[in-house]
């Protein structure tokens, strides 16, 4: 479990710091987008591991906090992600067809 934790942390941290130093070539509005996914996923990780506070092991979350990070991963991170694809294809001038 232990191992998981630290590289979703390993993961998550090259992530922000690609992020971060490279935001600077980004449009405004796709920086923007990308700060509020970069820090839903931080606040998640958080909060999953809070839950697990000083267990090297898995232990069962008395605490509803791993649901509650599921349920913010699940409801907060895919509309920020369509918003940056809908973006990304505008740039490149994608044309999708209607049906």
């Amino acid at each position: 479990m232990i191992e998981k934790k630290n590289k979703a942390a390993d993961i998550y941290n090259d992530m922000g710091s690609y992020f971060f130093e490279n935001r600077l070539f980004l449009p405004h509005s796709t920086a923007e987008k990308t700060e509020q996914l970069v820090m839903a996923i931080r606040d998640v990780l958080i909060d999953f591991d809070t839950a697990q506070m000083g267990n090297d092991e898995y232990k069962p979350d008395r605490t509803g906090m791993w649901i509650e990070a599921y349920k913010r991963m699940r409801d907060e991170v895919p509309p920020i992600l369509k918003e940056l694809e809908d973006e990304f294809k505008d740039l490149l001038g994608f044309i999708e067809r209607r049906s």
